[in-house]
Formats: structure tokens, C-alpha cells, sequence
């Protein structure tokens, strides 16, 4: 008798006909549209379950709903931060969507031996040029020192 090492048994694969669309749509559903996670719900690698959802308009579409609603969740929370004054929420938003108002994110750096540290500023656009030589140099006193002054004449 020789000692034959028995061939592992391979399962089948999966197949697409065993897995209706309300299932998958489920499997994503409970899983937050994450396909890795609803494929390891479903028994499916990743990779199959995306090209199902990519070769099926209805599957597309209910994945494409859940990432908005997802979306629409981290959006909620952010407008939630932000009218109980958060500067972060405030910052994000102004990263964002205030270009569309002239506002634009400078980031300075500054070497502290062989550590960088970096400072996001907003400034408005009108003032960017006239200010961009002083980040620089490095003679900006701050995010405030870079803001049109309200009381200033000519701002």
C-alpha cells in the first residue's frame, strides 16, 4: 500500500442561477452595500458577487441606492456637527463645497527635524495671492492673519 496523499475535494462554484436578485439584494442590504462582506454572506468570493452586480442593471441600480443612501447618512451627520458649531464639520464642508465661494485649502509645512508638521489653512480666494508669499516664507501668523479682515477697508 503506498501512501497516497488523498487530492483535496473541490467545492463547486458557486453558480448565478442559484442566487435570485431579492437575495443578493438582501445580502447586500444587511451588509451596507459592502460587496466583499455580502459575497462572504452569500458564499461567493468578491470578485464574482461584483461582476454579478456589474452584469445585472437591477443589481447595479440596488447597490447604487445603497451608497447614495450611505451618502445621504454621513452627509446627515455632518449637517448635525455642523449646526452644533463643529470647527471639523465646518472645515469639511468648507473643503468641500466652498470653492464654489472662494474658499481654498493651503497647507504649510514646516520641518521640525526629520518630523514634517502640517497646518491646513482656508483662506478666501481673493486674498490667496497676495497672501501665498507670506505662507511661504513662512511669515503667516496663523489661519486668523490669513482671513479678509471684516473691518478692514478695501477687504
Amino acid at each position: 500500500m503506498e501512501n497516497e496523499a488523498a487530492a483535496p475535494q473541490r467545492r463547486p462554484s458557486p453558480k448565478r442561477e442559484d442566487f435570485t436578485n431579492e437575495r443578493i439584494i438582501a445580502a447586500l442590504r444587511n451588509n451596507g452595500g459592502i460587496v466583499k462582506a455580502a459575497g462572504l454572506n452569500l458564499g461567493v468570493s468578491r470578485k464574482t458577487l461584483a461582476k454579478w452586480i456589474e452584469d445585472d442593471p437591477e443589481l447595479k441600480e440596488a447597490k447604487d441606492d445603497m451608497i447614495a443612501e450611505l451618502c445621504d447618512l454621513a452627509e446627515s451627520v455632518v449637517f448635525k456637527n455642523l449646526k452644533e458649531g463643529s470647527f471639523e464639520a465646518a472645515r469639511y464642508v468648507l473643503r468641500c463645497f466652498g470653492r464654489q465661494r472662494g474658499w481654498i485649502e493651503v497647507v504649510r509645512g514646516e520641518f521640525e527635524g526629520p518630523v514634517i508638521q502640517q497646518q491646513a489653512i482656508f483662506v478666501a480666494a481673493e486674498t490667496f495671492d497676495s497672501k501665498f508669499a507670506q505662507i511661504l516664507a513662512g511669515a503667516a501668523g496663523g489661519a486668523a492673519s490669513l482671513l479678509p479682515d471684516p473691518g478692514a477697508e478695501g477687504s
